[in-house]
């Protein structure tokens, strides 16, 4: 563990206002096109961009080593610390977000973009990837640019370097891609109801990132994955209840009623923020119950008069336990036995 304090060798209170002339106690000035283009962009901004498209180079163990991560900080530290006209405070600020934002536009949301249209997996698995570069990213940065949270982000009232970084993510990618990025989980969704297997694990780290893209809140996740999830979730039962009512006896039904009820559940719990999980029962109990109660309870040989004539216990059991989970789905039932 590297621990950063003040640089031995920076200036006090004296500070030559001459950029050219150094001496022991009064150190070169550093200019700003000087220290960001030497130093800080070629050092660790270029080589930091490079490693999250090619990846480490061979043998490397760490992005930076200490020495190198150091270097850069002292830098920064130093730009930051130098008296007017030379505190370059505001531009490296500036700066750090201009780094990110260029980053994002040219490299990250082209690749997206090439992958709309190759499958809901292909573009999920590209966003996760680029989403977790990010953060790689943003770490970084922060990690460089230590000083100006410390001081300079605090003085100014400004968000500091992670909250600026994940809103520059947000406007260029998040904003830019969820519409795509949205259909596809979705239609991941109904692929697994359809019984096909599906990256769970995908799924979830890109329900993580909706909910980070609420800086603190759910309100990201809520109206950009929740809202339609739970239109495409009644789309997709209405279908279902339809065929089955036609095709399947009442306890049939409810059988397969039962078992959308636990596996609506189980993927909640498996990939879903756990807020939706009484909202998406909702819907199914309107949808696959409330709406077809009496069609239920009175089909022909089949209806619940039927199965009390017939001592069908478990069936009358399962029809009670569902449709206690309506308000007034009980009455009903009683006025039938």
């Amino acid at each position: 563990i590297v621990r950063i304090g003040r640089p031995r060798y920076c200036r006090t209170d004296k500070t030559t206002t001459n950029p050219a002339m150094a001496t022991a106690s009064n150190p070169k000035i550093i200019t700003l096109e000087e220290g960001w283009n030497e130093e800080i962009k070629k050092k660790a901004i270029d080589v930091l961009e490079d490693m999250l498209d090619n990846g480490l180079k061979e043998g490397a163990q760490n992005m930076f080593a200490a020495k190198e991560y150091v270097q850069i900080y002292t830098t920064c530290y130093d730009m930051c610390t130098q008296r007017s006209p030379y505190n370059w405070s505001r531009d490296l600020y500036q700066r750090h977000g201009e780094t990110i934002e260029n980053y994002l536009v040219k490299t990250v949301r082209p690749a997206l973009q090439d992958k709309v249209g190759q499958g809901g997996t292909i573009l999920l698995t590209e966003l996760q990837y680029r989403w977790s570069n990010h953060q790689i990213m943003n770490k970084w940065l922060k990690k460089f640019f230590t000083y100006l949270d410390r001081y300079y982000v605090k003085h100014h009232s400004l968000p500091t370097l992670n909250q600026a970084g994940l809103k520059h993510f947000k406007t260029q990618i998040y904003d830019a891609m969820k519409p795509e990025t949205t259909k596809a989980i979705l239609t991941l969704i109904d692929e697994e109801r359809e019984g096909e297997i599906i990256d769970k694990t995908l799924v979830k780290s890109i329900v993580e990132l909706y909910e980070a893209m609420g800086m603190s809140s759910l309100d990201a996740y809520t109206a950009d994955l929740e809202v339609p999830l739970l239109e495409s979730t009644r789309e997709y039962y209405v279908k279902k209840r339809d065929e089955w009512i036609v095709q399947d006896s009442t306890p049939d039904y409810l059988i397969k009623t039962e078992k959308a009820l636990g596996d609506e559940q189980n993927r909640v719990a498996d990939y879903l923020n756990g807020a939706s999980g009484t909202k998406i029962q909702r819907v199914l109990e309107e949808e696959l119950l409330e709406k077809v109660q009496m069609q239920l309870l009175e089909k022909e040989g089949s209806g619940c008069r039927v199965l009390l004539a017939n001592d069908k216990f478990e069936d009358l059991r399962r029809m009670f336990n569902l449709f206690s989970r309506l308000e007034k789905g009980l009455p009903p039932l009683a006025d039938m036995v």
